[in-house]
C-alpha cells in the first residue's frame, strides 16, 4: 500500500486513469548508442487499486512495482 499527497484534487477520470494502468517511459540503462539519443522503454503498467481517502490523498494498492510507477 502506497498513500499519495498530491498538491491539487484528483478528478474522477483520473480515478479511472490510474485504476486502468498508465504509461511508463523510463531511458535504458545499458543503453550502448553513442550521441545524444539514447534509447527509451515505454510500458503500461497492470490495472491497480486506488481509492481517494482525501480529496487530495490516494491509496493504491499495486499488484507489480515498476519503477516510477507511484
Amino acid at each position: 500500500m502506497y498513500e499519495v499527497k498530491m498538491d491539487r484534487p484528483v478528478t474522477p477520470q483520473q480515478l479511472q486513469q490510474l485504476r486502468e494502468g498508465v504509461m511508463i517511459t523510463t531511458p535504458v540503462q545499458r543503453d550502448r548508442t553513442s550521441g545524444k539519443h539514447k534509447s527509451a522503454y515505454a510500458a503500461k503498467t497492470l490495472p491497480c487499486e486506488v481509492e481517494a481517502i482525501h480529496p487530495n490523498t490516494l491509496r493504491f494498492r499495486l499488484i507489480e512495482g515498476r519503477n516510477r510507477q507511484i
